[in-house]
């Protein structure tokens, strides 16, 4: 079958397009519409023009693409310096005026529902990782503690130490303190000392040594509760809430 030829006349009207255009014009006060309409040649791009197109989608894209990064970078520092992990703990660290916390949220039960208890740590998790802890957590309900010295008040540390123990009733951990109490009731004993080195450690089954060296009363007693809240934890993981 013979291929039809396209006259010139054809191939003139395939070079331009339609065009049209909207004006409104005010006459007397009046506004009206008028519609103009024609034909304009269609330009095609030169291989320079398309060239120099090409260059600038590719610097575009270039800019583009350092800015994300710079922007994902920069995003990774500030998340990567208010978000700490202990173990299988996530700490997220948050500024109330001058004061610095580490905000840790527990899951607990109350009258066997699921909650959510938050709590505010003072030292960096990165520091009570540091700090030996020779033995192994053991829970129970009931925890007494024991201080051998009256040197560790340390500039009201102690009180909050004490406070933040006091805390573990949430979990059903009653914290009291028993002067007839030694190591091998049915509870925890806790003995706190100062010593030459600030570390934990357990020396009966639910017995453990807390010492403490240069005033660190609140990070060796957030230690010792955070290795509470790594068993705690791994309890309400495995726990068939209702």
């Amino acid at each position: 079958m013979a291929k039809k030829k396209s006259t010139k006349k054809e191939d003139k009207k395939e070079k331009k397009e339609e065009v049209k255009e909207i004006i409104t014009i005010k006459k007397n006060g009046k506004e009206q519409t008028k519609e103009f309409s024609g034909k304009t040649e269609k330009k095609h791009a030169s291989k320079e023009e398309i060239k120099k197109q090409k260059k600038q989608l590719r610097s575009i894209f270039l800019f583009l693409g350092i800015f994300i990064l710079i922007f994902a970078i920069v995003w990774l520092i500030g998340y990567g310096s208010s978000h700490f992990k202990y173990e299988t703990l996530k700490f997220t660290k948050i500024k109330q005026g001058q004061l610095t916390f580490y905000q840790i949220p527990m899951i607990t039960q109350y009258q066997g529902s699921k909650l959510t208890t938050v709590f505010y740590l003072r030292t960096n998790p990165e520091k009570l990782k540091e700090i030996p802890f020779e033995g192994e957590m053991n829970l129970r309900n009931n925890m007494i503690l024991n201080v051998t010295t009256e040197n560790l008040y340390c500039d009201g540390d102690w009180q909050i130490a004490i406070g933040n123990l006091m805390n573990l009733d949430i979990f059903n951990i009653q914290v009291s303190k028993n002067e007839n109490a030694s190591c091998g009731g049915n509870y925890m004993y806790v003995n706190i000392h100062e010593g030459n080195e600030s570390k934990i450690e357990q020396y009966g089954e639910y017995c453990y040594n807390l010492y403490i060296a240069n005033c660190e009363v609140l990070p060796v007693t957030e230690k010792f509760m955070v290795e509470a809240f790594v068993d705690l934890k791994e309890i309400a993981d495995n726990y068939s809430w209702n």
